[in-house]
Parts: structure tokens; C-alpha cells; sequence
């Protein structure tokens, strides 16, 4: 079975001794115990198979700098809670979760873009992100996304890449090439 929640990650697998046991896990940083009895039995077995995966999983998000959040952790989207019907219950990122200090505007498009769609993205929606400061938010995809990113970088503002590709395999490959800038801008 597929068990939700961050007990994918073999060290929020501690128990709140700190020994290891099934009293239960805690969230890392956030502390956040959970009783052992939250999840069946049938989880703990599967867990134990599947401990030595999950620990080449962690070290390769620890060896990247991937961020784990999730409901409850002071960097977690709130909005999410918010206004999606299906909030993610894990949230990967690397950065720094720029979405909690400024007000963020998403945009998505074409990604067969028009030359009158970059001439208004390079004039009109730049002044808009110079005068209003915001975080922008897009999908990464060629097109519009990309000409969304490529404006806040040219402001020094921070930008969120939502992946659905997920973190170890970035699409289209030629965000690799935005990918410093990005972390470093948020």
C-alpha cells in the first residue's frame, strides 16, 4: 500500500526518545510528534521493508538540498490550506520558501508563445513585477512560463519553478541552466 504523509522519509522515522523505537515519529526540525498507533500495524512492516530505499531517498535529498514541508510546518503554503480542495500533504523544495515573505502573483500560458506575447511580457507585465515587487509563480514550461521566470530573474526577484517533473528530473532540461540564478533569488 502507498501510506501518505512524512513517514516516506526514513529519519522522520524517530521516535520522540530519540531511540528509534515505534513510540513514534517526529517531523525533523518542527518536533511534531506523532503516536506510533496513528498509523497500523501494516505500515510499520511495510516501512521496515522498504527502510533501506527510503534511506538512499533521504541521503540523496540531504546530498541536493531538497526541503521537505508539510500542513502544520511554519514553511508551508498556507493558502494551499486554504484554497485547494486536495492540499499536497508533502512539498518538496529547494531554496528558500520566498512564498512566506511577499505576496505572489502565479501566471501560466502558451507554450507556443507569440512575438506580441514576449514584447507585453518584456514591457507591460516587467513594470507590473518592478512597481509591485512580487514572487512570481509559473510551471517552467518553454513559452510563457519561461518568460515569466525570465522577467523576475531580471529584477533580482524571487521565483517559484512548480515542477511536475518533480526535483531530480528537471523539464525542459534548459531550466538547468536557470536553475543557480533561481535558488539563489528564491
Amino acid at each position: 500500500p502507498n501510506y501518505p504523509g512524512p513517514s516516506f522519509f526514513p529519519n522522520t522515522y524517530l521516535n520522540c526518545n530519540g531511540d528509534g523505537g515505534s513510540v513514534g515519529w517526529d517531523l525533523g526540525a518542527a518536533g511534531d510528534c506523532v503516536a506510533a498507533n496513528a498509523y497500523p500495524e501494516e505500515f510499520w512492516n511495510w516501512y521496515k521493508s522498504k527502510k533501506e530505499v527510503l534511506q538512499e531517498y533521504y541521503d540523496y535529498l540531504i546530498g541536493n538540498k531538497v526541503e521537505v514541508t508539510c500542513p502544520g510546518r511554519w514553511d508551508y503554503p498556507e493558502r494551499f490550506l486554504n484554497f485547494l480542495e486536495s492540499p499536497p500533504v508533502i512539498l518538496f523544495y529547494k531554496g528558500s520558501p520566498s512564498w512566506k515573505f511577499k505576496k505572489s502573483i502565479s501566471v501560466v500560458g502558451s507554450r507556443k508563445i507569440t512575438r506580441s506575447t514576449i514584447d507585453w511580457m518584456q514591457t507591460e507585465f516587467y513594470q507590473y513585477l518592478k512597481k509591485n515587487q512580487n514572487i512570481t509563480v509559473s510551471g517552467g514550461a518553454r513559452g510563457v512560463d519561461q518568460q515569466v521566470h525570465l522577467q523576475s530573474l531580471r529584477l533580482s526577484l524571487p521565483t517559484v519553478v512548480v515542477l511536475p517533473s518533480g526535483l531530480g528530473a528537471l523539464y525542459p532540461k534548459d531550466l538547468s541552466n536557470w536553475e543557480k540564478d533561481i535558488l539563489e533569488k528564491g
